[in-house]
């Protein structure tokens, strides 16, 4: 809509008028329709003073309408578009500047009240019905839903297996950020599983990075396992390796800049080391990763008396020299410039601590494990 024209009918009341001469003439038609002899001689007893009233209507009319004369010939149009849109002076220049299509519009309603794939489907019908908005026919491309994905899902023994890759996570997190040559990244690996269902089996195992130097960026996902076992070990960390040994070497280019890669520590819980490095389980006689102290059963649980045994090393893992210690040979061991014994941490505070002692303690102290028993109460 003209932006004068509408300024111009704001302030002059051009739409009133137009309103009241309508319905005047309305109420004049009305008034002259047939409707038996009573109407016809009332109809010629005002006859006279019909003409007179209507004549001098006219007259006011072709007053009141002279000065928009440059506007009449586009008045019917302007008038509809101006009840349809807002004032000008609403309208916030800025924001008429940034483009936001039907197309936009609606995938941000549907991502934003988690609709289905039929009610989008059902509304954009309805939006092409009744305007000319070019919009697909399928919700998923609405929602540009990457149909390409399984491709990159592969099966593997237990489950399904995708690999997204360090270098891509790297490059991704890190393009809008300065680096220098002579910056190294110092990764955290975290390795777990997780159980998605409490009615069946199915479990997630993800391999997570994060920078060490860097805590701003954000976690990232390298690789996600799902299954309804453990997964194979062998297909679970052999890409992994090759890539982590293969940008220890090189470093990895991000923003025209190469910079090196350094694997920190890799953090899991007491299951999950055992099961990444092939070692025997935690509670087991030999299950110590630090030492070679031979654990004893006592009232039902194994227990390490022995704190001065001889320390693990690097080199005797990855030569297999500790007999039972050892169960398979995972890839971990083909990691190089690495530690097996001191960068696989044991003392993380999550399960060291806070899923560890501390809720130990708090067991103990609401269930009466330590011969007594506190009151909830008093712990709160």
């Amino acid at each position: 809509m003209n932006k004068s024209f509408s300024k111009r009918i704001k302030y002059n009341s051009y739409l009133y008028r137009h309103r009241d001469r309508l319905e005047h003439e309305n109420q004049i038609d009305d008034g002259a329709g047939p409707s038996g002899t009573s109407n016809v001689a009332e109809q010629g007893m005002n006859s006279s003073q019909g003409s007179d009233a209507l004549a001098q209507d006219n007259i006011v009319g072709e007053t009141f309408y002279e000065g928009e004369a440059a506007y009449l010939s586009e008045a019917d149009d302007d008038v509809i578009d101006y009840l349809m849109e807002s004032s000008d002076d609403d309208i916030d220049p800025a924001a008429s500047d940034d483009p936001f299509s039907a197309e936009d519009a609606l995938r941000q309603w549907a991502i934003s009240t988690n609709q289905t794939y039929d009610s989008i489907a059902q509304v954009m019908d309805i939006v092409r019905k009744v305007s000319s908005c070019n919009l697909p026919k399928d919700a998923r491309t609405l929602l540009k839903i990457n149909r390409k994905i399984s491709a990159d899902i592969l099966t593997v023994e237990g489950g399904q297996y995708w690999y997204y890759g360090v270098q891509k996570c790297l490059t991704n997190k890190l393009s809008n950020t300065s680096l220098n040559s002579d910056t190294t990244l110092l990764l955290n690996v975290s390795i777990d599983g997780l159980p998605i269902f409490k009615s069946n089996n199915l479990q997630f195992w993800p391999i997570l990075i994060n920078i060490h130097n860097m805590p701003e960026i954000p976690v990232m996902i390298v690789s996600i396992y799902s299954g309804t076992k453990k997964p194979s070990i062998e297909y679970f960390l052999k890409q992994f390796i090759e890539e982590i040994n293969l940008l220890t070497s090189n470093g990895v280019q991000i923003n025209d800049v190469r910079v090196d890669v350094v694997v920190r520590a890799i953090i899991a819980d007491s299951p999950a080391r055992a099961f990444i490095k092939g070692v025997a389980n935690f509670n087991s006689f030999d299950g110590c990763l630090k030492c070679t102290t031979k654990g004893v059963k006592m009232q039902g649980r194994t227990t390490f008396l022995d704190c001065s045994a001889p320390k693990r090393t690097d080199r005797h893992i990855r030569k297999r020299k500790y007999g039972g210690h050892h169960k398979l040979d995972s890839p971990l061991l083909l990691l190089n410039n690495f530690d097996l014994v001191k960068q696989i941490i044991v003392c993380d505070q999550l399960h060291l601590i806070d899923l560890g002692v501390t809720k130990r303690i708090l067991i103990g102290l609401l269930f009466g494990k330590f011969g007594f028993k506190k009151n909830c109460r008093l712990l709160k």
